[in-house]
């Protein structure tokens, strides 16, 4: 049918049951028949919208049509010094994990290349689908690669979340209770004024409110007044490392951030960093402060990799907690995603899957 044209690139197949009875066969051959098709890139599962011609023209590569695409800055790298969960390679690679045990091929593709002519004939070809793993990066540049990937008819699957693309399967950590469970553990050892922080760069973000929410939601059910947000401005230090100049310079400003909230008669006791890598530098900034930390005022962060901070050689301070997102789970629900939407498994409603993050409690964290 295809090859005589009465089916083209874009016309939906006819059903098992009707295949079967036009050709006299039975709906198990018809079944081998379609899934052989798929397999070689010229049909698709759509859903209940049932199989699609993607390519009435010459058979896709089998290869390619067992290969997923994994679309991020860090696909593939296992990144010198990280060697806990909670840095952003630990999405990719989970979804490498999954797509490897699913036995399929992973294809490493770098974000800034996705526009090229190269890259979209070679999702036209026929990869099975892609995963996009770090949508942390300029929000249009990103909107611009799904674009592309979704022009090229690729199903696919991404890590994050935003208005601008609620119509994607996706995936999210619950930054919601991961922040909630860091409050109510400042509540319970009897810190009061816990104070969250988050940068100016990503108080727009999605997870920047989701961790409001849970900051509010757990002093709400603990009746303690919740403190404003401290909206720190922009750091141009995006690297300070153990570089003595730029980590004091990186200190002063924290705790130039600090000096109106500590100056306040009712202080906070307690703050929520946005990640573990800016522990140590509030940590020094509140001893500028006169405050110590760990004794009179509670720190703790978030992403669980304070043990890879090289800020720690200059100040060795731990948090009292953090939270580990399990990225690695995340990144393999990305690819379990994809793939029950390449079989057909899934409604025609985009999905969005919630990972609960967990509470990791540090013992020790407080200074001696």
């Amino acid at each position: 049918m295809i090859e005589s044209g009465i089916l083209t690139t874009g016309d939906r197949v006819p059903s098992e049951r009707d295949l079967a009875m036009c050709l006299g066969v039975d709906r198990g051959t018809v079944r081998r028949g379609l899934a052989l098709l798929e397999s070689q890139g010229v049909l698709q599962a759509r859903g209940k919208s049932g199989r699609i011609v993607i390519d009435a023209g010459r058979p896709r590569s089998r290869v390619l049509a067992r290969t997923i695409a994994v679309v991020g800055s860090a696909a593939g790298v296992n990144i010198p010094g990280h060697r806990e969960s909670g840095w952003a390679e630990a999405v990719v690679l989970g979804a490498q994990e999954a797509a490897h045990n699913a036995k399929y091929n992973i294809l490493s593709l770098n974000p800034d290349a996705v526009e090229g002519v190269e890259l979209n004939h070679l999702l036209t070809e026929g990869v099975a689908g892609a995963v996009l793993v770090d949508v942390f990066g300029p929000r249009q540049h990103w909107l611009t690669v799904i674009e592309r990937i979704r022009a090229c008819g690729v199903p696919f699957a991404l890590y994050g979340d935003d208005p601008t693309i609620a119509d994607c399967d996706r995936v999210i950590s619950d930054h919601a209770a991961g922040a909630e469970a860091l409050t109510r553990f400042l509540l319970e050892q009897g810190r009061r004024r816990p104070l969250l922080i988050l940068s100016a760069e990503d108080v727009d973000t999605y997870w920047a409110a989701m961790r409001r929410v849970g900051y509010e939601r757990a002093c709400a059910a603990a009746g303690v007044q919740a403190l404003p947000t401290l909206i720190t401005p922009p750091c141009t230090l995006s690297f300070v490392g153990d570089d003595p100049g730029r980590f004091a310079a990186s200190v002063c400003f924290y705790a130039g951030c600090l000096l109106e909230a500590l100056r306040k008669p009712m202080a906070p006791d307690a703050l929520l960093a946005p990640s573990d890598g800016v522990c140590p530098m509030l940590a020094a900034a509140c001893r500028l402060h006169g405050r110590k930390p760990g004794r009179d005022i509670a720190i703790v962060g978030y992403d669980n990799y304070w043990r890879d901070c090289i800020e720690r050689r200059l100040e060795p301070f731990t948090p009292a907690a953090t939270v580990d997102k399990h990225n690695a789970a995340c990144g393999r629900a990305l690819v379990e995603l994809l793939l029950e939407r390449i079989s057909g498994k899934l409604p025609d409603a985009p999905q969005r899957r919630i990972m609960a993050p967990e509470l990791i409690v540090i013992h020790n964290s407080e200074e001696s």
